[in-house]
């Protein structure tokens, strides 16, 4: 052996010492200690090691917080490494400290930033794993914060699997959480129930059971709560103006809308522009003068591509332009906003005829007769179509007028309140005339 060999030979003997010394000194550390060193290492290999012997360091079956840390650390190593099983394994143990070894406060953040974290992997079936190992650990215990914000996690993936019943299995059993002995809400719970109630709105609307819709819009609108997030919020008001819209009550839809577009845009959600159309759209068939573009909260949006249209159709709309109107549904290039959107697409036909409508009461004022052929063409529809317009119309009081179908033309007959204020005048002048002609007999003194 040379004397390079024996120099390298020598310097490696040295180097397992060292670490021999260092592992044993490691053994008469404790849990803190261990910890510590374990962070400053730059090897992953020696900070894995460290951070297991951190937890056997750990006196009996007592739980400490440096134990909680390490699991902490090694759920994070595995999970960059896409490691499941051991991130699995590490997790469920890190679970069995948050009853009593650290702070309600601290365990909660740890918990939900490592569920962010699979989130971000894509790694679903892992996430939802992870909510359900928390729920069997937390469902026991006394943390209903905790309980409430793992169950909200679970919720929100089975909505995006459209799992709607599943998270109503999940939300109705919290509810029970949140009332006292004599099932009424306790006063110290009203945003945790307010939170389930918006959840299950939402639930609710999406499985078409709009009774339970009804019946828990008026359970939330019951009660009250400053602390309450915007998102839940705008929940709840987004569905009670669609219940509205359902029930033809568009004035209340309208308002709802515009609160839960308040609420979302605060939170700055991606909310707010869905919502927004439907403001607009409800305010068409609310009859709304105003046009809730020209809000101060809405102004910027009006060059959003989801909303741009919409715009222009209310202001179409407003102007009763019906050709503007039939143009911009027809042109492929902007519609896509009102064609794609399912609710949208419920009450469209409603606003057209309401244009409809307004277009041909203003074409017939001036006139006594109209034909129909004139009437189909202003309102771009056939003459039957405008013929059956009339028709209703007349029947309900809207026109004084009636149909000449042979002729196909509508007689109109003026204002009814007018001919009655006319009549009336007419009637209040002669008994004057006579009055006055009576009092002339009885100065004069004529028989």
């Amino acid at each position: 052996m040379s004397d390079y060999e024996e120099e390298e030979y020598e310097e490696e003997e040295e180097v397992e010492e060292v670490e021999e010394a260092e592992d044993e000194s490691d053994a008469d550390n404790g849990p803190e200690e261990i910890y510590e060193k374990a962070k400053e290492q730059t090897t992953e290999a020696t900070k894995i090691k460290l951070f297991l012997d951190c937890i056997k360091a750990e006196t009996g079956d007592k739980k400490g917080e440096y134990g909680f840390k390490a699991h902490k650390n090694l759920v994070k190593i595995y999970l960059a490494k896409k490691d499941w099983v051991n991130a699995e394994k590490y997790f469920t143990d890190l679970l069995t400290y948050i009853s009593n070894a650290v702070p309600r406060n601290t365990s909660e953040r740890v918990i939900n930033k490592i569920l962010d974290a699979i989130l971000q992997s894509d790694n679903i079936a892992l996430y939802k794993k992870f909510i359900e190992k928390i729920l069997d650990v937390v469902r026991p215990t006394t943390n209903e914060r905790l309980l409430m914000k793992i169950s909200q996690r679970l919720v929100n993936v089975h909505n995006q699997n459209e799992e709607y019943n599943l998270s109503e299995q999940v939300l109705v059993p919290l509810i029970q959480k949140c009332m006292k002995e004599d099932n009424t809400p306790d006063e110290n719970k009203i945003t945790q129930l307010l939170e389930i109630y918006a959840l299950l709105l939402f639930v609710f609307d999406k499985q078409g059971k709009y009774r339970k819709v009804k019946e828990f819009y008026e359970k939330a609108s019951a009660q009250q709560s400053s602390l309450l997030h915007p998102r839940f919020k705008g929940m709840i008001a987004e569905v009670g103006g669609k219940m509205h819209m359902r029930n033809r009550e568009f004035y209340l839809a309208y308002g709802a809308f515009f609160e839960a577009f308040k609420n979302y845009n605060e939170a700055a959600l991606p909310q707010r522009v869905e919502c927004l159309k439907y403001v607009i759209m409800s305010s068409m068939l609310a009859h709304q003068e105003v046009n809730p573009m020209e809000h101060q909260e809405t102004r910027s949006f009006k060059t959003d591509p989801s909303i741009f249209i919409l715009s222009e159709l209310i202001e179409a709309y407003q102007s009763n332009n019906v050709m503007s109107f039939n143009n911009l549904l027809a042109d492929p290039e902007k519609n896509a906003p009102v064609i794609k959107d399912e609710f949208i697409q419920l009450y469209i036909e409603d606003v057209r005829r309401e244009l409809r409508i307004s277009k041909l009461k203003e074409i017939v004022r001036p006139f006594t007769s109209v034909k129909m052929e004139y009437l189909a063409k202003e309102l771009m529809i056939k003459p039957k179509e405008a013929e059956v317009l009339c028709a209703v119309l007349v029947q309900d009081g809207d026109l004084n007028g009636k149909l000449d179908q042979v002729k196909q033309v509508l007689l109109l007959e003026g204002k009814k309140d007018g001919q009655e204020k006319y009549t009336a005048l007419k009637r209040w002048a002669k008994d004057l005339s006579e009055t006055k002609f009576e009092s002339m007999q009885v100065f004069t003194g004529v028989d």
